[in-house]
């Protein structure tokens, strides 16, 4: 199934990503989540979960909350990177990233 991913920071300023399965089946989604823990690690993200277990959902949007913005205007290669993997991880035709509400849907 392709996916439609948008990443939202703010009121007018969201990133859409159309993502086809032949995009996202050489990825596969152990890998997707390998490269999106490898980015957390990186990205030195902190667990939102006062526990500091870390939920799929928490991953996906502190990944994008830390790359920050401009990682998805000045990198194309790595925003689609992102796309691929939140696409093959949830599997979903729309995904919305909504980091401003820390929200995924």
């Amino acid at each position: 199934m392709s996916s439609q991913i948008v990443v939202a920071f703010a009121r007018g300023s969201e990133y859409t990503f159309h993502v086809s399965d032949q995009e996202i089946a050489p990825c596969g989604r152990d890998e997707a989540n390998a490269w999106l823990d490898r980015e957390w690690i990186d990205l030195d993200c902190i667990p939102t979960n006062p526990v500091g277990k870390i939920l799929l959902l928490d991953k996906i949007l502190c990944v994008a909350k830390y790359a920050g913005e401009r990682q998805f205007t000045s990198n194309a290669e790595w925003a689609n990177r992102y796309a691929r993997a939140v696409a093959a991880v949830l599997d979903r035709p729309l995904i919305r990233v909504d980091v401003g509400e820390h929200q995924v849907g």
